[in-house]
């Protein structure tokens, strides 16, 4: 059973300003141009708790971290930010364009209770790295607050909780603004059937961790912290985690291609890689035509998205030109307990090939990014040896992995948009509300 409450959320109020300045990107997606920018649009920008700046004169006792919890209780107490009234979950509608067609996603602002990966109500499917932990650690400790919600899936094949939301969205909204050519609307969901109705449904279940994994490790990391500290009970708010929940049914969950590129490596190894390629994949070859890398690339992105619905599908691209992987060849029969992951070819060719030839030093090599151009880009200015292009990881094959308690390669999901930091903060103090 997985324990999902409603709280009483913290939100921008009045005072505040235009609620589309104040609004940023979660933490692990802000460039510095971009958190600068961020800080000039408002002085009560959300960057400013999520990812405070640093200072040449920063001290041990006197850091960003610091600067962020101060700033936390000063917006508090002069009404910018205010707590609501009521316990509530919150509706979040989230609009944008995607490949030229306008797309809706609703997801759900809810608590739920903390739980340790393996137990198996919450289901992780990537592994953390302990950087990012540290640092959201150290704005926990400060702020004692959720800032930026874990997206989490959840089964919604009967479409109780789409009819239900579908009810909610011809009411008048909350708040509602657009911002940077997406429009949000978020409505408050006090006590009624509908809530109730929700937190039934979703309890039946367990749920899937999309995006937010070292936010879900850092939370079960502060929890544990506070209950060495204190005598604590139950429903003590540090023991839950604000998550936006959002349905596998829902047409708007876009799961996008995280692409690869290596770099550094000696001749031998490089050729080692190339030999692994050959003996794991079928492979063709061909020449870029007469068009400018940037299209080049988004081409080959292009054919092996549509390669990929007939199987494996992997562009590669290298000074010689591109070539084609598909086809995979297994050297044995498939392993029984990783067979879900070895139709994947992002696995295999992580896995099989990458982690195969360098071992440990693939995180030192191995570079990740979105955008299918900056690889013919990178290939021939010489900072990539070898790129990349992958197919995004389908859904079923996603849900099929999680469930058998498996851990993909690290940057194989990207889930599109990122969902803003700043519509709705959760506090860590005190205690939340028992179910409805």
């Amino acid at each position: 059973m997985v324990d999902v409450r409603p709280f009483k959320g913290i939100r921008y109020s009045a005072l505040a300003g235009d609620q589309s300045e104040l609004i940023c990107p979660p933490f692990d997606v802000i460039s510095p141009e971009h958190q600068a920018d961020l800080f000039r649009r408002s002085r009560h920008n959300m960057v400013n708790l999520e990812l405070p700046q640093t200072q040449p004169n920063d001290t041990e006792t006197n850091n960003r971290y610091s600067r962020a919890g101060g700033f936390f209780s000063q917006l508090q107490e002069s009404g910018i930010l205010e707590r609501e009234k009521e316990s509530s979950l919150y509706l979040i509608r989230h609009t944008f364009e995607f490949e030229g067609q306008v797309v809706q996603r609703l997801g759900i602002l809810a608590c739920v209770r903390l739980e340790e990966l393996d137990i198996g109500n919450i289901l992780p499917h990537e592994e953390t790295r302990p950087g990012p932990k540290v640092d959201r650690l150290a704005i926990m400790n400060t702020c004692h607050a959720n800032f930026s919600p874990v997206m989490c899936l959840y089964e919604d094949s009967n479409g109780t909780i789409n009819y239900i939301l579908d009810s909610v969205i011809k009411e008048q909204p909350t708040v509602e603004f657009a911002h940077a050519e997406e429009h949000f609307a978020l409505w408050v969901l006090t006590e009624s059937l509908y809530t109730s109705e929700i937190l039934k449904t979703l309890s039946t279940q367990p749920l899937f961790l999309a995006d937010g994994h070292h936010r879900y490790e850092t939370a079960l990391n502060y929890r544990n912290n506070r209950r060495k500290e204190q005598r604590w009970q139950p429903d003590d708010a540090f023991n839950f985690q604000m998550m936006y929940l959002v349905s596998f049914q829902d047409p708007g969950l876009l799961m996008l291609a995280y692409h690869r590129a290596i770099s550094g490596l000696d001749e031998p190894t490089l050729r080692n890689i190339k030999n692994r390629l050959t003996h794991i994949f079928d492979i063709e070859t061909f020449q870029p035509g007469n068009t400018t890398a940037e299209e080049y690339a988004q081409k080959v992105a292009e054919w092996v998205e549509k390669k990929g619905k007939e199987g494996p599908a992997i562009g590669v691209l290298d000074p010689t030109g591109v070539h084609v992987l598909s086809s995979i060849n297994h050297e044995t029969s498939a392993n029984p307990i990783e067979y879900p992951l070895e139709q994947w070819e992002g696995w295999v060719l992580q896995e099989k090939v990458l982690r195969h030839v360098l071992g440990e030093r693939l995180i030192k090599h191995v570079n990740y990014f979105h955008n299918a151009s900056e690889a013919m880009v990178g290939i021939q200015e010489g900072r990539y040896q070898m790129a990349f292009i992958m197919r995004p990881l389908p859904l079923k094959l996603f849900r099929s992995v999680v469930q058998n308690g498996l851990r993909l390669p690290p940057k194989s999901t990207f889930f599109h948009p990122k969902i803003p930091t700043g519509l709705v903060i959760n506090t860590l103090r005190g205690g939340i509300t028992a179910a409805l």
